[in-house]
């Protein structure tokens, strides 16, 4: 055991510590080493009362005659013994695996990997399997894209951007930019609407420039013949005061693109079994047809992209088409709903009534323990659940519709113990197998 002087966060960090005692050996702070431990403050005039004082009684317990010796042997010295924390150096990886898929157009197709909210395994082209949180449904739906907004400054008397519901426009079309005062920072406040002078300037705009004094200048029409992103600006200036305002971007759009759709390879996989999945696009139309597409959720490729599922949920990733012209449509592809037999939502462990289970509307997954005497599947809806009695839906694909009690035949074997239905109701039901 050797003696040993902390102060400060020792108590907390002394494994990584280390001071020369006696002989000036460097020794590391152990768990039976006797210690007096002080805590630094902020004034210098108390930390060295503390130091004097724990020196003090670190020395006392010194044989007599020796204390001299033991005051001139405390010298802290630094070592380089801290154990450096285990990290990985890598970031967060992506939940998707590489898988093969058909492009057309003539483009090479990509190794698609992605990341976000379509979880997929690693494959034997990837080397870094990896995970993500859930993912949360996504409805399908069709838009177009458009510039990002800037940062506001937050010294700018206000701001200034392009009259369109989504800074974008198609080319050969006209647009009114305007400047938006912030009367609680500009000087003059509305003054300056009337009395302030604005000088613009547009990127490939006609007109490029544009200056004036009072209100007719406080916006400007202007067309753009060339597509692309493009920026603007404005130096507001009054009574000896100028302020320079970066606008929105505009997005000028050149040959539309149209009519795309982005349809999955299935609509249903079992991440137990193999959860592989491919969007791909087709339809898309346009007077310049070549084409690009950018994949959300971190998926590669041309027109078609994918990789294996791992994970329970509804994926609906969206790809952007555009072409050279800057012409673009932002597409959601069709939803897959991926399921796990290894781990269903409900089990059905007898057959008949005794078997029946209550099922909520929507899909879930239900586990065989016990086997039919056929293979019939029958559901039941009450009237509380459904009061027209009606009850739609399927079972492993097989369509149930239109009454208070059903039943549908399915595919034979699919009743075996071990076996896996798949429910995809519109209204609660009590479900079997008989």
């Amino acid at each position: 055991m050797n003696n040993k002087l902390m102060f400060g966060l020792a108590a907390a960090s002394s494994a990584g510590l280390f001071w020369a005692c006696g002989s000036g050996d460097i020794l590391e702070i152990q768990q039976s080493d006797k210690f007096v431990e002080y805590a630094l403050i902020d004034d210098s005039t108390a930390v060295d009362g503390y130091v004097q004082r724990a020196v003090a009684m670190f020395c006392d317990s010194a044989a007599p005659g020796n204390q001299a010796a033991c005051l001139q042997d405390l010298q802290p010295k630094h070592g380089n013994g801290n154990a450096a924390a285990s990290s990985s150096s890598a970031g967060p990886t992506s939940p998707y695996a590489a898988s093969s898929s058909s492009a057309t157009n003539n483009q090479q197709q990509q190794n698609p990997i992605s990341s976000g909210n379509v979880p997929i395994a690693s494959s034997p082209s990837q080397q870094n399997p990896t995970s993500s949180v859930n993912p949360t449904p996504v409805q399908p739906k069709q838009s177009s894209s458009s510039a990002a907004p800037v940062a506001a400054d937050p010294n700018a008397w206000g701001t200034c951007a392009a009259n369109t519901s989504n800074n974008a426009i198609q080319k050969g079309k006209s647009v009114q930019w305007k400047v938006n005062l912030d009367n609680s920072k500009a000087p003059g406040g509305v003054s300056i609407i009337t009395q302030g002078s604005f000088s613009w300037t547009f990127e490939d705009g006609d007109p490029a420039t544009k200056s004036g004094t009072g209100s007719s200048f406080q916006s400007v029409l202007v067309k753009y013949e060339k597509s692309g992103v493009k920026n603007a600006s404005v130096t507001v200036s009054y009574n000896g005061q100028s302020n320079t305002m970066q606008c929105t971007p505009l997005n000028v759009t050149g040959a539309e693109v149209s009519s795309c759709v982005c349809t999955p390879s299935a609509t249903e996989v079992d991440v137990a079994v193999n959860g592989t999945v491919t969007w791909t696009v087709t339809g898309c139309k346009s007077s310049d047809p070549t084409y690009v597409y950018e994949w959300s959720d971190g998926l590669q490729g041309t027109n078609a992209a994918g990789g294996v599922l791992t994970q329970k949920g509804t994926y609906a990733p969206t790809v952007t088409v555009k072409n050279s012209d800057n012409g673009m449509q932002v597409v959601t592809c069709g939803a897959v709903t991926a399921i796990d037999s290894n781990n269903p939502d409900y089990i059905i462990k007898a057959s008949e009534a005794a078997g029946a289970i209550k099922l909520p509307a929507g899909k879930t997954t239900v586990s065989l323990q016990a086997s039919g005497r056929n293979n019939t599947v029958f559901c039941n809806v009450a009237r509380t659940d459904s009061p027209t009695g009606a009850l739609n839906g399927t079972v492993n694909g097989a369509k149930l519709a239109g009454a208070d009690y059903i039943s549908t035949t399915v595919a034979a074997g699919t009743l075996a113990p071990g076996k896996t239905l798949v429910f995809d109701l519109d209204v609660p039901a009590t479900c079997g197998i008989q």
